[in-house]
């Protein structure tokens, strides 16, 4: 998958200028990215859900074009599920440079694993996760995992799919 940052950057910045062109910035022909966020210096965060055999990696930092393991090697490298990327869906900074991460820790779109489901903040000036969202499935035949969550300041908002539910504020 080719990732145009060129149209993400031009969305993001709202330019429509005839100069304005694309740049290709990294291409993963064997792995599907979800996720590809933007922060204020212009670092690239991407994310691969582990949805087939060729998962690698779940949360990266483009750089020099390749992907680099983002907190950590160790968030991307199996393990206990409260404390390691399962299947990443989403990465989003925020409007105060912090990268969001959604983890539904649904891998292969099987049940998600439990103690997986996770929102995790990461602080983009130390790179260190400074907050992590546990989701509890309280009755799961009525409450279903988020799939998007929204982002404005400091709070976050998860986007639910079930029944009775519409959108909670987490501050």
């Amino acid at each position: 998958m080719k990732l145009l940052l060129g149209a993400f950057a031009l969305f993001l910045s709202g330019d429509l200028s005839p100069a304005a062109s694309l740049e290709e910035v990294a291409n993963f022909p064997n792995q599907q990215i979800t996720g590809v966020s933007l922060s204020k210096n212009g670092r690239i965060f991407v994310n691969f859900p582990d949805w087939s055999d060729d998962h690698t990696i779940s949360v990266a930092e483009l750089i020099d074009r390749q992907p680099k393991a983002f907190p950590n090697e160790e968030w991307n490298k199996p393990g206990s599920p409260a404390t390691h990327f399962v299947c990443v869906q989403s990465v989003v900074v925020d409007g105060n440079d912090a990268l969001w991460v959604l983890d539904p820790a649904a891998p292969k779109m099987q049940d998600p694993v439990p103690g997986g489901p996770k929102l995790v903040k990461i602080d983009l000036k130390t790179n260190h996760i400074v907050q992590t969202v546990p989701f509890r499935r309280r009755d799961r035949a009525k409450e279903k995992l988020p799939k998007r969550c929204a982002y404005r300041y400091e709070y976050s908002y998860r986007l639910h799919h079930g029944v009775g539910h519409g959108c909670d504020r987490r501050g």
